[in-house]
């Protein structure tokens, strides 16, 4: 099997077919070229059919001539395409690039070895995905009411006595929070954030 890596400079419809995200969509690209960032594409192929594509922004280090490389939620780098990437790079003064995979939680550990954890995320740690084919109706069939019930239970141990009650219509319970006596503008807060989060018509009784 012949492997290759290559810089893809123009458009193709399999670029956006293998992104893996909306970040490593091309047109994601051209936004960010268009606020002065420089973006750099790049192809892995496998008997000449591309298998992997990857992303990535160049971040000019603030009055110094180096940047740093960004691709986020892109595919595992392979060690191929590292070691082509660290030789693309040799002379457009890139002190390291981050990389940002979209990958499950659960494959983390499939991260190539020679690659340093970094302490913090640029990008949201995790991307939470919809079926947006699915009927309003059939989504909401499939949400739970544990999560939002164990919320509602550490509220309930934290605020201690008094209560109010919330009517959400997606539930069939109706949901007792006992509050305990803080700050008026806290606790309104708190029923803000809960409307907010509801995303429903809510009936607030206290």
């Amino acid at each position: 099997m012949n492997s290759t890596v290559s810089e893809i400079p123009t458009y193709s419809s399999h670029f956006d077919k293998l992104a893996p995200h909306p970040l490593q969509s091309w047109e994601w690209g051209e936004f960010r070229k268009k606020t002065g960032i420089q973006v750099y594409r790049f192809g892995e192929y496998e008997d000449g059919k591309l298998k992997a594509v990857y992303q990535m922004t160049l971040h000019k280090i603030p009055k110094l001539n180096y940047f740093i490389g960004y691709i986020p939620k892109s595919v595992i780098p392979s060690k191929q395409f590292l070691i082509f990437l660290k030789d693309f790079l040799k002379n457009k003064n890139v002190i390291f690039v981050k990389f940002e995979p979209n990958i499950e939680s659960s494959h983390s550990s499939r991260m190539v070895d020679t690659l340093l954890p970094s302490l913090r995320p640029l990008f949201t740690k995790y991307t939470f995905q919809i079926d947006l084919t699915k009927s309003e109706q059939e989504l909401l069939a499939q949400m739970k009411d544990k999560a939002f019930m164990r919320t509602m239970k550490t509220i309930t141990a934290f605020f201690g006595k008094h209560y109010i009650q919330l009517k959400l219509p997606i539930f069939s319970q109706q949901l007792t929070i006992m509050k305990y006596s803080f700050p008026g503008w806290y606790f309104f807060l708190i029923i803000f954030s809960i409307i907010l989060m509801a995303d429903h018509p809510i009936i607030i009784e206290i």
